[in-house]
């Protein structure tokens, strides 16, 4: 049903909503050189020589106004995804609440009950936008609900409340989760890919594997290596067991604090596997996988991060410097769980695919993923392939695939 993309492209620097406010500036101008055509009626017989020229002159510049204003608007509504305008027309409306958050979480009676019913709206438009046919206005809720629900408790982001929490968690010297650890199981032969979509069906393979595995593809280059490692979503949806990608994790690495036991856990692999300097890495997720991904990209692994390539993975709240290519299904709401959209950089490029989905399980399932991944590498989008050529994967070149089994302790 297409497919909208933004970002990437360093041409294109200004917001949607700064293209709007310009394009709205250049109507307003050209009205006002319309107006100054008559100005000058009224003002005596000396007037008349400067209003002929006024009537020569602005009639064309106003047209050239126009049609300044009138590209400006198409620039705006081309450029940007149907659902990067919506979500940051939500973000636009519930940022108010962040000036008022403070109070809205103090424990004062009289706005303890604005408090507990912004969290209770916030929780109702959860659970209408996990209900029913996902569509972009089904992740629209979900993304109102975190900010609701986060500004109702004094917090500006879900990050915020958290982050907060765990570091109290920390200074009262209480773990805030275990640790993690990889043992290799498998080594296979592997050819190096390029595509998208083959990226997306080497984590869909991942989930095939019993347990909780991880695919770490070598291939030698220059001095070095490139490493590209491929980091499933969650799988458990418990606190607690043994399966590192459980809701857990998803919590820890949400705050941010400590490394989640599944980046411990992909670190430890990348460990046995001697990563280092002279090494670089591409990370590829889904879901949980996408944002342990991202948490690495923006800390100091000790190896070099070529880049990110993001599965449905809430990772718009991270400042990642490395090249990103983020897809994401509009009818999936795992993405905005941050209650934030993501960048429009020239080093980022996010592509949201416009399709129907019976749950939003399904939309974000990583089978749906795959097929959206398809489409993306038939984008002609200027942005996408930007970003892509710098991913520097060669494809076609022999290596190892070294398969790692998780585990959380």
């Amino acid at each position: 049903m297409g497919l909208g993309v933004y970002g990437g492209n360093p041409v294109v620097v200004a917001s949607y909503h700064e293209l709007v406010r310009i394009s709205g500036q250049l109507q307003l101008a050209a009205s006002n050189l319309e107006h100054a055509r008559f100005s000058a009626s009224g003002l005596g017989f000396a007037a008349i020589p400067n209003q002929i020229q006024l009537a020569l002159v602005l009639p064309d510049l106003e047209d050239r106004v126009r049609d300044l204003a009138i590209k400006a608007q198409y620039a705006a509504d081309s450029y940007f995804s149907t659902e990067g305008r919506v979500i940051g027309l939500i973000n636009q409306i519930l940022s108010p609440l962040s000036v008022v958050s403070t109070w809205l979480g103090q424990p004062i009676p009289v706005m303890d009950g604005s408090t507990k019913m912004l969290a209770n709206v916030g929780s109702a438009f959860a659970v209408m936008g996990l209900t029913g046919r996902a569509n972009l206005a089904k992740a629209a809720l979900v993304t109102a609900s975190v900010r609701l629900t986060t500004a109702a408790f004094g917090y500006n982001s879900a990050q915020h409340l958290l982050g907060e929490q765990q570091a109290n968690l920390k200074l009262a010297a209480i773990p805030i989760d275990c640790s993690g650890k990889a043992e290799l199981v498998k080594i296979s032969r592997v050819s190096s890919v390029n595509s998208i979509y083959e990226h997306a069906n080497a984590v869909a393979t991942t989930y095939k594997n019993p347990g909780s595995r991880i695919f770490i593809d070598v291939f030698k280059h220059g001095y070095g290596r490139k490493l590209v490692v491929y980091i499933p979503g969650t799988q458990s949806l418990s606190l607690g067991g043994s399966n590192p990608l459980n809701m857990r994790s998803n919590l820890t690495a949400f705050g941010g604090v400590e490394k989640s036991p599944t980046q411990l856990a992909v670190l430890s692999a990348l460990s046995e596997l001697k990563v280092g300097p002279k090494d670089s890495v591409l990370l590829v997720g889904h879901s949980q996988g996408a944002l342990i991904a991202g948490q690495i990209a923006t800390s100091k692994p000790g190896f070099e991060v070529d880049g990110l390539i993001s599965f449905g993975g809430p990772i718009a709240q991270l400042d990642i410097k490395v090249p990103v290519v983020a897809l994401q299904n509009h009818g999936d709401p795992v993405p905005h769980l941050s209650g934030q959209i993501n960048p429009m950089q020239d080093n980022w490029v996010t592509a949201s695919k416009f399709s129907e989905y019976d749950s939003v399980i399904d939309a974000h399932k990583i089978a749906s993923y795959v097929e959206s991944a398809k489409e993306l590498d038939e984008s002609s989008d200027p942005g996408f392939h930007r970003v892509h050529e710098q991913l520097g994967i060669q494809p076609g070149q022999a290596g190892l695939r070294y398969t790692f089994e998780l585990t959380r302790n």
